[in-house]
C-alpha cells in the first residue's frame, strides 16, 4: 500500500493549485482554531475493503482510495468592507 500512496502523492503533485498533499489523519476533522494545514489540500486515504489468498505468497485486494480536497472558504466579517459572499435578501412584503 506504500507503493500506491507514493504513487497517488507523486501524481497529484502535478496539480500545481494544490499546496499540502498527505495522508488523510483527520487533519480538516480535529482541530480547535484553524487546521493545520495550507488550502488547498488534498488528503489521501486508502482502506482494504477485502482481502483473499492467491497463494501462500500472494493475496488479490480490493482497495478503495478517497482523496478529499479541502479548500479555506473564510470570508471576511468585517462589517464595513463589503464582501461577494453576502447576500441580502430584502424583507417580505
Amino acid at each position: 500500500m506504500k507503493q500506491i500512496f507514493e504513487t497517488i502523492m507523486q501524481l497529484l503533485t502535478s496539480v500545481q493549485a494544490l499546496k499540502y498533499i498527505d495522508l488523510d489523519k483527520g487533519q480538516i476533522d480535529q482541530y480547535d482554531i484553524r487546521p493545520a494545514i495550507a488550502f488547498p489540500a488534498a488528503l489521501i486515504s486508502l482502506e482494504i475493503v477485502n482481502a483473499e489468498d492467491e497463494t501462500d505468497t500472494m493475496q488479490r485486494v480490493q482497495l478503495q482510495i478517497t482523496i478529499r480536497v479541502a479548500f479555506d472558504f473564510s470570508p471576511s466579517t468585517s462589517a464595513v468592507v463589503p464582501s461577494p459572499y453576502i447576500v441580502l435578501i430584502p424583507p417580505p412584503a
